[in-house]
């Protein structure tokens, strides 16, 4: 068992040597652009709104990314409180696909949504094609754009609606 394991690897390094990159290669625009919007240390605060409560919830959000794929992309861990008790966590991949012209922003969270975005840069935002998903069978589209107006600064607006009614969460702020 564990000769045919290191046996696999093997041959997966190998495989991987025959394609592999290294840091030397150019690296396109809108691959730096993606991975320099996000990396670093970063506070935010905003607000989240339901359809059915009667005061926005205040939250306060630190999220840390570092880079991964030899500086092609950036991982991301998220921590949200809000006034009302709340927390949630997630963890996101983000990078921008040369070949298919899209930010690729993918997510799991701790409030159970496994999130796949697709976006394109628009100017200083990048806007993500409505998303449709479910979690704990209620069905939900997502409206959400990302906003970096200069370097260092963010604002994330996202709006879900479902049978539910419609929420919104708004966070901004800046690296650290």
């Amino acid at each position: 068992m564990i000769r045919a394991f290191f046996a696999l690897f093997a041959v997966t390094l190998l495989c991987l040597g025959v394609h592999s990159q290294n840091r030397d290669e150019a690296v396109p625009a809108e691959v730096k652009k993606t991975v320099d919007a996000f990396l670093g240390h970063w506070t935010m605060t905003g607000t989240y709104r339901e359809a059915n409560m009667r005061a926005p919830v205040n939250l306060a959000s630190r999220m840390a990314c570092e880079l991964t794929a030899l500086g092609k992309a950036i991982t991301c861990h998220v921590v949200t409180e809000g006034t009302d008790g709340s927390r949630v966590e997630l963890t996101s991949v983000i990078g921008f696909s040369p070949d298919e012209q899209i930010v690729r922003l993918m997510e799991i969270s701790s409030s159970g949504s496994y999130h796949d975005h697709r976006g394109r840069w628009h100017g200083d935002q990048i806007v993500f094609e409505p998303l449709t998903y479910s979690v704990w069978g209620r069905k939900t589209t997502e409206h959400f754009a990302i906003r970096v107006p200069e370097q260092g600064k963010m604002a994330i607006e996202s709006i879900e609606e479902g049978a539910q009614g419609k929420s919104t969460m708004e966070l901004s702020g800046a690296r650290q």
